[in-house]
């Protein structure tokens, strides 16, 4: 069985314009907090819109599917919910789950997505998908997963080696695991 995790910011969505958080200053009160998440909702709202094509394409993988973010948990589920996705995914580890002294690269978010989804290496495989390069390294070596770049700059003839795969975007790398991997 293939497990499926997935990094959010410029993997699933592009973040590059996006300014989410402005520097808002709250007392400690329930009404404050309120006011703030509202806040937050509206702004994710207006800039995130919903995907149907990366909902559809993610519907069509009968693997289990997984988040592994450097983000808050607060912009993971807002940019999912936004992005009419959160449905798609069993579970995800995000900065507030590892503590933000562990983010990727450090192993420490992937082997909290590995206990999380239950994957068993003599049985199952991981496919990871990310923007960054570094964020490959250990996946692959470390957990034997299949590693995914989605970065327009690298193509199969100038990717690095620990990269299995190279796709300029989501739609077409997911297109291409729905035809590849059953």
């Amino acid at each position: 069985m293939y497990f499926f995790y997935f990094d959010l910011d410029n993997t699933l969505m592009k973040t590059d314009k996006m300014l989410f958080f402005k520097n808002l200053v709250f007392n400690n009160t329930q009404t404050d907090k309120n006011k703030y998440y509202n806040y937050l909702n509206k702004t994710y709202e207006m800039n995130i819109k919903k995907d149907n094509q990366l909902y559809e394409l993610l519907k069509k993988i009968p693997s289990p599917k997984y988040i592994i973010t450097n983000g808050s948990r607060t912009h993971c589920l807002l940019s999912l919910k936004c992005l009419g996705i959160f449905n798609q995914f069993q579970g995800g580890v995000d900065a507030n789950s590892v503590s933000y002294k562990f983010l990727k690269p450090d192993i420490k978010p992937y082997l909290a997505a590995l206990e999380m989804s239950k994957l068993n290496p003599q049985q199952d495989k991981g496919i990871f998908f990310d923007d960054i390069i570094e964020n490959h390294i250990l996946p692959k070596y470390k957990l034997n997963w299949i590693t995914v770049l989605i970065n327009s700059d690298y193509n199969s003839n100038n990717k690095p080696k620990f990269i299995d795969y190279c796709f300029n975007d989501i739609y077409s790398a997911l297109e291409f695991f729905i035809i590849n991997i059953k």
